[in-house]
């Protein structure tokens, strides 16, 4: 078994608008790696990963041979609507279960609100016109489009703001394109 990086980019968009973003911090809840693909313990509950301002990746080091375990686990936490791309992935390396910690600036006050329960995996496209082999996924998540997904985040105060995702098909990367302080913003 060979060790793999696996790059997760996560970025704002060009034309992103909404309350300023400074970063965006995965934390590692739960996870389902297909057995005998991380024997050294690379990914790890509660490993975190921060991605600044302008954007970066997040790394796992993981073997590429997928299962339905990785997979099975997936489906038992992210619908189909909450993930995108919109589809339900045929085979998978490993799922991630996590937080979202985005610190952002609202006027003159930094905060950070968090996305309760958000999911990385990486796999084998679930169709052959499949976008890519990365998927994000939020729970209470919507997707507005196959690959456009708000989700809710909510700071230590109870302030609730509202991400919004986009997939980007060509490159792979998921943009923050906006967040917002209502649904209706």
């Amino acid at each position: 078994m060979s060790y793999t990086k696996f790059k997760f980019s996560l970025a704002p968009s060009s034309d992103y608008d909404g309350l300023e973003f400074y970063s965006a911090k995965f934390t590692i809840i739960e996870h389902n790696i297909t057995n005998g693909q991380d024997p050294d313990g690379h990914i790890q509950k509660g490993q975190v990963q921060t991605v600044y301002g302008q954007g970066g990746e997040y790394k796992f080091d993981v073997g590429k041979k997928s299962s339905s375990d990785p997979t099975n686990f997936w489906k038992a936490h992210f619908r189909e609507t909450e993930t995108i791309p919109n589809e339900i992935p045929a085979t998978l390396y490993f799922a991630l279960s996590g937080s979202l910690d985005l610190e952002i600036k609202d006027q003159d006050r930094k905060m950070t609100a968090r996305i309760k329960e958000v999911g990385l995996a990486a796999g084998e496209p679930g169709s052959p016109d499949s976008l890519a082999s990365w998927w994000f996924a939020s729970i209470g998540a919507t997707a507005k489009t196959e690959h456009r997904i708000t989700c809710e985040a909510v700071a230590a105060m109870g302030q609730r703001c509202y991400p919004t995702f986009k997939f980007e098909k060509d490159s792979g990367k998921l943009l923050l394109m906006s967040i917002k302080k209502s649904l209706t913003e």
